[in-house]
């Protein structure tokens, strides 16, 4: 498991968060320790937002962080859409490393000893697209496929080691070897090595029901990383913030209204470290409110860092609260205004 820390980059972002969040609650009256609860909820709401999968990575945003209309396609990484697009990743991640044996070239020309299940390969399998190797493809293209296959059955004699059938458990020890290979995205990052997946110690197969179940298996784990910031957002609790609609303020917790309800399904670690300076420290110079939010897997695979989501994250809340700021300003000077 890994955490993800602000880079030094960021602490700027950071500095300027704080000030925002100073002068939200002068401008509201707000107590700042619940300003301070609420943009802490609200930050690890944003993580959740652009923390993998989601569905539409470079949609666009105006200035105060709303979507342009038009501007993309699909949602986002706290939006329910963005459960299917985790479960395509984790359906194309695993049929990139294992083959069903009718689509396997070495299956057809070494295991089964047989020209006909080489051109069984070659004209209902995978053999009707192109194979990666230059060298393979030109044997593929053949049309005389008792010459193709018996080139074929030379190059890869006695690799039938690599191609027994995988099991379940067989199945998942070889997709963790791959994971850890390719940094966590199979396909994403196979540019790291182009011709693994082309040569035989690439390949290995597994009856298509082994497949789909593993992918099944696979697939309920989306959402387990989100669900760090979702543990942040529930040790931070309810915060009361004095709104129009709320002028007294009520208690709930932010962050939560129209998070994708498969989110809730799991239960990763994630720790918000609050340190408040204490109501009789009135000598204090400087008085530091602070929460520290912590996803214990929110770098799992390196998947945070690659999807750059601290540097996303603080840009999409300082944009929000920008917007939030000038709406109150504008709010108070239409009071004024009308008034006099």
């Amino acid at each position: 498991m890994s955490s993800i820390y602000p880079p030094k980059r960021t602490i700027g972002a950071v500095r300027s968060a704080m000030n925002d969040i100073g002068h939200f609650a002068r401008h509201t009256g707000q107590l700042i320790e619940d300003a301070v609860r609420e943009e802490a909820s609200l930050l690890a709401r944003a993580a959740i937002k652009h923390s993998p999968s989601m569905s539409a990575p470079n949609k666009s945003r105006d200035k105060e962080g709303k979507f342009v209309r038009g501007g993309g396609a699909g949602g986002d990484g706290d939006e329910t859409s963005s459960l299917a697009w985790g479960e395509r990743a984790v359906d194309l991640d695993i049929r990139r490393i294992i083959m069903k044996p009718e689509d396997s070239l070495l299956s057809a020309t070494d295991d089964f000893s047989n020209v006909q299940d080489y051109i069984r390969w070659r004209t209902e399998g995978r053999g009707r697209d192109s194979l990666e190797l230059r060298f393979l493809n030109q044997i593929r293209l053949n049309p005389d496929h008792q010459e193709a296959y018996t080139r074929f059955k030379a190059i890869f004699h006695g690799k039938s080691s690599l191609h027994r059938k995988l099991d379940s458990g067989g199945l998942k020890s070889w997709h963790d070897e791959m994971r850890k290979k390719f940094k966590g995205r199979i396909r994403k990052n196979q540019t790291v090595d182009k011709s693994f997946f082309a040569r035989p110690e690439g390949h290995r197969i597994a009856d298509a029901s082994t497949i789909n179940s593993y992918i099944k298996e696979v697939q309920t784990h989306v959402g387990w990383l989100k669900s760090g910031w979702l543990a942040c957002i529930n040790q931070i609790g309810p915060v009361r913030i004095v709104t129009r609609k709320y002028p007294m303020g009520r208690e709930r917790k932010y962050g939560l209204k129209g998070l994708a309800k498969y989110i809730f399904r799991h239960s990763a670690s994630g720790k918000a470290f609050i340190n408040f300076p204490s109501v009789y420290d009135s000598g204090a110079a400087l008085k530091i409110y602070r929460i520290n939010i912590v996803n214990m897997v929110g770098n799992a695979g390196n998947a945070g860092t690659t999807a750059k989501t601290i540097d996303k994250t603080l840009a999409y809340r300082a944009a929000n609260r920008k917007g939030k700021l000038k709406r109150l300003l504008n709010l108070s000077i239409d009071h004024f205004n009308n008034e006099k």
